[in-house]
């Protein structure tokens, strides 16, 4: 095992200054760290699919800012170059080994599946305490890179007001270039909330230093987001938001937990395979880093059918690539 996972990885060494390739090291420290301290065998078959999907299929690890994804279409994963870390190279590397390898059909959503699911995780005893926990550390999470959004913000504009007003020009100057739709989707601005900033615009009420403060905050809670999912626990989350197709979790007790972070319900019904692929991209990468007791509680929680679908879909005996699974990015 040792001669074949070096070898493989000193060999794609050489791919590493190709061009498209600036972000392959990643993956290569990645599976080497966890090689070392994670699942060696899932390591090694990681590695094994890499140099497949580098050296035939032509994948690309590129830089990117704002979050990491997978993009099928050209077949590139982009990873964040603030916000990164192994376990997020794995999940977006789970993705893409998902559309080269699987043979499931992705255009129908596995309903029974999820739904089964969720009722597991609904009437299991176990979860009301699993997500309070979760929820506590989501909050200690967030309120830590809410706290280092700030500092940056000071470190690089002198003050948080300077930093308002730096927004502020960046609002005006897309708002007078006919970006204002761009600017709506790099914040992720609701869609109440830019059908208000448009009619006050229109009506020159638009208010752009309040405007500011409003956008400075969007930023922050998407850095914190990013942040959140570089640790296992957004792993975790992911897996179960995925399930439920929303951040709106239900619990045993009738308590509805609405989640501060998570893909959102239009983001699980912009495409039918949408929770599937993102609980295997998950599974990877919790997989691979040698975080099994995480699985397990999953596990228990969602209960043995879809865990083992999961299983079964990851393990596929995998020859040739899908086409037709290659149409929508997945984060």
């Amino acid at each position: 095992m040792d001669f074949e996972f070096y070898a493989l990885n000193s060999y794609l060494k050489a791919f590493v200054d190709v061009r498209g390739q600036e972000r392959l090291n990643d993956i290569l420290v990645t599976l080497n760290n966890y090689y070392e301290n994670g699942n060696k065998e899932e390591a090694l078959d990681n590695m094994r699919k890499l140099i497949t999907l580098v050296c035939v299929d032509n994948l690309r690890f590129q830089s990117t800012v704002g979050g990491s994804f997978y993009d099928p279409n050209t077949n590139t994963i982009y990873l964040d170059t603030i916000c990164n870390s192994g376990i997020v190279v794995l999940h977006e590397f789970g993705h893409a080994m998902d559309a080269y390898y699987s043979r499931r059909n992705k255009n129908q959503k596995n309903n029974n599946l999820l739904e089964n699911a969720r009722t597991n995780f609904i009437n299991n005893e176990k979860s009301v305490e699993f997500m309070n926990k979760l929820q506590a550390r989501i909050e200690t999470i967030m309120s830590t890179t809410s706290a280092m959004y700030d500092n940056g913000m000071i470190s690089k504009y002198g003050s948080i007001e300077n930093a308002y007003n730096r927004f502020g020009q960046y609002i005006v100057y897309m708002i007078n270039s006919g970006n204002i739709e761009r600017l709506f989707s790099q914040y992720g601005v609701p869609m109440n909330m830019r059908q208000k900033i448009i009619n006050d615009l229109n009506n020159r009420t638009l208010n752009i230093y309040e405007l500011s403060k409003q956008f400075y905050n969007f930023d922050k809670y998407n850095f914190s987001n990013r942040y959140f999912y570089t640790k296992k626990e957004g792993m975790v989350l992911d897996i179960i938001t995925s399930i439920f197709g929303s951040r709106e979790i239900r619990l045993k007790n009738g308590e509805v937990i609405e989640l501060r972070v998570g893909h959102t319900k239009e983001y699980y019904d912009s495409y039918p395979d949408s929770n599937i692929c993102e609980i295997i991209a998950n599974f990877n990468a919790l997989i691979v880093s040698g975080n099994q007791e995480l699985l397990d509680i999953i596990r228990e929680l969602i209960g043995e059918e879809l865990y083992n679908y999961i299983i079964k879909e990851r393990n596929t005996d995998r020859i040739v690539k899908n086409e037709q699974n290659r149409k929508t990015k997945n984060k």
